[in-house]
């Protein structure tokens, strides 16, 4: 019986070390697959940015070429009028009453203009 119990702690040693064995090289294999799975994510992010910026890039270039082909259509003398492209807070001021008085309230009265045209320059004075 002794020999049985010498026996079967052997053997359950060997399976604790088999166990071991297991779960190091289980461990190892996590490791590793974390890299390549760090290394995987990195690509696609960098991928992602650069399909972001690709769309940034096309939208900017389509819209150019939009407002070209509008101008293309207008006569010569209209193309060179520098017409301000407005801005979304422009349109947001115009459409909402809310925001323009806000912009009202906090506006001060513009100068006074003292020069008349003709103290200008840019009208003659004919007596």
């Amino acid at each position: 019986m002794n020999h049985r119990s010498a026996h079967s702690k052997n053997k359950r040693i060997k399976e604790i070390e088999n166990k071991s064995k297991q779960l190091h090289q289980t461990r190892e294999e996590i490791l590793l697959l974390n890299d390549s799975i760090s290394k995987i994510s990195n690509k696609l992010s960098h991928q992602r940015d650069k399909e972001k910026d690709h769309r940034i890039h096309s939208g900017r270039v389509s819209t150019r070429t939009s407002t070209l082909s509008i101008d293309q259509e207008k006569r010569p003398s209209d193309r060179d009028y520098g017409v301000r492209p407005y801005s979304k807070m422009d349109m947001d001021v115009w459409r909402y009453d809310q925001l323009r008085g806000w912009f009202n309230v906090y506006s001060s009265e513009p100068p006074k203009y003292s020069l008349t045209p003709a103290q200008t320059g840019y009208m003659l004075k004919i007596e």
